[in-house]
């Protein structure tokens, strides 16, 4: 019979053997292993005499979790550290330990100034994270001087934080702004190269929704046939572009929007009209702009007058003279 896991983690912690194994569960030495060595659940470190551990802050997968919960229980008697680097094989690994248990106290403190409620809770895990990371440098740090106060870290870990915070965002504003960029000169030869698709990570997302007449042969097709292409990838059919088209300028016409529709457009179904006559139709927010562009484009092509004269044919009772 094998070695249950139970028994893996509390031979480990009293250290009943050199190695031991159970289901994707072992120990060689002092430390302890979840399905390899690439992930160690704990280390037991001896400093000055006492026995210490040190556990994961990660964790794998559910059944990780589950050995590492073996792993607490059997070591509960021990004095313990939580921290990412448990095996301290860096001469900076300590340094950055103490960093590790400091930035998580400065984490709790941010949620409790967003909190609504559980406010002290994150006080507290606050003051535990901090006061572990102090002990911490207390047993492996000792002849370096502890220079900070949970006061004085808390202030001086928050401005980090929002430096850290706007800095982010600044970066994100430029990241955006540069892709915008990149959008519009795309979508230039977009709107007049039907062969080119619409590609998601060029950013057209980032920028209003243009329309285009899909395929290349409009000439050679029927009008049931004929498509119109949005800058987001969409594509519904000319007649049901020309019917949203219609709506919003009756809504413009009036300066009054509509949110009731009794037929989608293609696949999709209109949200609302605004008095601008500028739509919402799925996640596309279409400008009238856009809209009234496409059809005077249209229009000089010919092509509504086709679509009209298309509908009138339908229109005609069946067996009358066309």
């Amino acid at each position: 019979m094998g070695t249950s896991n139970y028994s893996v983690a509390h031979n480990w912690a009293h250290q009943s053997g050199k190695c031991c194994s159970g289901s994707n569960f072992f120990y060689e030495g002092d430390t302890i292993y979840s399905y390899g060595h690439h992930f160690p659940v704990a280390k037991l470190v001896e400093v000055k005499g006492e026995t210490i551990v040190l556990f994961n802050s990660d964790s794998y997968s559910i059944r990780t979790s589950k050995h590492q919960n073996y792993a607490r229980r059997a070591a509960s008697h021990l004095k313990r550290f939580t921290v990412p680097d448990v095996e301290a094989s860096r001469p900076d690994s300590h340094e950055d330990n103490v960093g590790w248990l400091l930035e998580q106290s400065v984490s709790e403190l941010q949620k409790a100034k967003r909190a609504r409620k559980y406010t002290d809770k994150h006080l507290s895990c606050a003051r535990g994270y901090y006061d572990e990371a102090e002990e911490y440098h207390r047993t492996f740090l000792p002849r370096r001087k502890w220079r900070h106060s949970f006061e004085s870290v808390s202030e001086e870990l928050l401005a980090k934080a929002e430096r850290e915070r706007k800095a982010r965002e600044k970066a994100e504003r430029k990241r955006r702004r540069e892709a915008e960029e990149m959008a519009r000169e795309y979508l230039k030869d977009w709107l007049t190269d039907p062969t080119m698709w619409t590609i998601w990570g060029s950013g057209m997302h980032l920028i209003p929704v243009e329309m285009r007449m899909g395929g290349r042969d409009w000439e050679g097709q029927d009008v049931k046939d004929m498509v119109v292409e949005t800058s987001h990838g969409a594509r519904v059919p000319l007649h049901d572009a020309l019917y949203l088209y219609e709506l919003c300028c009756k809504c413009r016409e009036r300066g009054r929007g509509m949110d009731s529709f009794s037929r989608k457009v293609g696949s999709f179904a209109p949200s609302s009209i605004d008095g601008d006559g500028n739509a919402t139709v799925g996640c596309h927010d279409i400008r009238f702009e856009a809209m009234e562009r496409l059809y005077v484009e249209l229009k000089g092509k010919g092509i509504v007058e086709r679509v009209n004269e298309q509908l009138k044919v339908e229109a005609m009772p069946e067996g009358e003279d066309q």
